[in-house]
Parts: structure tokens; sequence; C-alpha cells
């Protein structure tokens, strides 16, 4: 009896030095606000991991050392507690958004905008990691993707975000388009000459007549005249785009009222080739830079291409 007793008082430091007794101290700590005695809790608790313990403990105990870290400005300690941490919890959207965060503030705009891409992918009504991102690509200069981020977080009820996509009071106002000139009347067509009506065959004009349509098959030489062409304009395309996000609509939505080359082939038509894509790519990666890589001039698919008839070939998409 006195053997199971000795061996019980030998055990109990050691139950009391380990990771569960250092993790419950440093919790106390922090609960009374004494960050220098949870700091150095929550590093016993970690060197006493053991592979018995709990995982998230540790994950856990890795992302709280790392807010005491940031706190004392030892921001390269908290991105290695932080990066600890998501090695373990590897679908903890919130970790990645706190390293995202992490670096932006120390200027990793590249690094930051890797992490908040797979916070919203984990967590895809993340509205501050969309927000964050926005703030991470106007650090790059990139007006088009921080917009598009704005814009969502805004419609996701982040108020921050919102203020960023309100048109500025000093903003100038865009100039009225110019009215387009206006082609004047064409002259009313004179009545051919009786022979002229008369003949059979191919189509006599007298001299300064006009002949209002010339029926197929009766166009001089025999031949059937050539359909007008007109040209395919790829700036047309993307510039209506651009207008339609400009209004506060999200790129998803201005491509997909696009108006199709295929179908309506007028000014300001876009491939159908070119929506397929888009939406392709905007599956797996923010609208702004599934519109960025799809409608630019150097794209196959808004090649200049001549339109027969106003009808445009269609082409197939891989």
């Amino acid at each position: 009896m006195s053997f199971f007793i000795l061996a019980w008082l030998l055990a109990a430091p050691a139950r009391a030095d380990s990771f569960p007794s250092w993790f419950a101290k440093a919790q106390k700590a922090e609960a009374r606000k004494d960050d220098e005695t949870a700091l150095q809790a929550w590093s016993n608790a970690l060197y006493l991991w053991k592979e018995t313990d709990s995982k998230p403990k540790k994950a856990q105990a890795l992302a709280a050392r790392a807010a005491l870290h940031q706190k004392k400005g030892e921001w390269e300690a908290a991105l290695r507690d932080l990066s600890g941490a998501i090695r373990i919890e590897t679908k903890d959207a919130r970790l990645f958004h706190r390293r995202g965060a992490l670096q932006l503030e120390h200027g990793k705009a590249a690094e930051a905008i890797s992490d908040f891409y797979k916070a919203t992918a984990l967590k895809p009504d993340f509205a501050e990691a969309f927000y964050d991102r926005g703030r991470a690509y106007e650090l790059q200069d990139d007006a088009d993707f921080a917009r598009e981020d704005f814009k969502t977080a805004c419609h996701m009820g982040f108020k921050k975000a919102c203020e960023k996509v309100k048109p500025s009071k000093d903003a100038p106002k865009k100039p009225a388009p110019a009215a387009a000139p206006q082609t004047p009347a064409a002259p009313k067509p004179k009545p051919a000459p009786a022979a002229a009506a008369k003949s059979t065959g191919a189509a006599e004009i007298a001299v300064g007549s006009v002949v209002e349509e010339i029926p197929v098959g009766d166009s001089p030489g025999g031949e059937e005249a050539p359909p007008e062409e007109t040209v395919f304009d790829p700036r047309a395309c993307i510039g209506r785009i651009r207008s339609c996000a400009d209004n506060g609509n999200s790129y998803s939505a201005c491509v997909s009222r696009a108006r199709l080359c295929e179908d309506d082939p007028r000014q300001g038509c876009c491939p159908r080739e070119c929506v397929v894509l888009f939406q392709s790519r905007a599956n797996s990666r923010s609208e702004a830079a599934a519109f960025r890589e799809v409608f630019r001039l150097k794209n196959p698919c808004l090649a200049p291409r001549p339109t027969a008839a106003g009808a445009i070939i269609e082409e197939s998409v891989p």
C-alpha cells in the first residue's frame, strides 16, 4: 500500500508540470489580463506538449501566444506561431485571416492577399476578409480588384467597405456623352422610267434615277451582291462591362448582361466565348481577377473579326 502512495506522490509534480496544467494556467492569466504570465504559461505548455495531447489545443495555444507576441510588437514571432497553428488547423478561415492581417500590417501585401483568398474560400461569407483583401489590393495600386472586394464586403453588410465604394463628393462628375452627329435624311427615290420597269433580266437603271431594292440574283454581272461587313470592337465590349461595374454592379452581373455578338451583333457586344470563359474562371478566383484575365485586348477570344451581314461566326469554346 505504501508503494502505491509513494508512486502517486512522485507522479503528482509531473501531472502539475504538463501541457494541460500550463494550458489552464495560461487561460487564467489571460482572464486576469496578466500578459507576461500568460505568455510564459503558453510557452511552457507548448514546450511540454506531447503527441498524446490534443492537437487542436496546441493550435489554440499557438494562436493565443501569437496574439500576445503581436501585442508586444514581436510580429515575426507572432507570424511563426500563427503559421504553426495553421499547419494543424488547415481549415480555419480565421487563422488565415489573422495571418493575412498581420502580414498586411507589415507591408507584405502579396502574402496577405494569398491568406485572404484562403480565408474567403473556406468561409465565403467572411466579409472582413474581403474588406482586408481590398485594402491589400489598394496597397498594390490595384483599384479594380480593390473595388470588387469592397463591393462584396459591403453587400455582406460590412459598413467600412461601403464607405470605400461610395463616390467621393469631390470626385469630378463624368461629362455627358456627346450627342451623335445626325445623318442627313436620304433623298426620296425618284420613280424609274417605265422602260426600266418593263425590263426583264438585269436591272436597267436610267441615268439620274434611284432604285430602292435590287432583287436577289439581279445584281450587275449576274452575281449576288456581297453583304455589308462590320468589324467587332473589343474595346466597346470591355467598356460596356466596366461602365456597368462602375455603377455599383458586380462583374459577374455585368458580364451576364452583356449583349452576345452571336445573337445581337451591335456596337458593344461581346463574344460568347469570352462570357463562358469568364464564368468558368470566376468560380475559382475573384470576379475582378477573372474579368482582368479574360477581358483584355490580347485575349484570343476578343480578337477583332469581320462579321458578314451583321453576324459573327460562332467559335467553339475549349
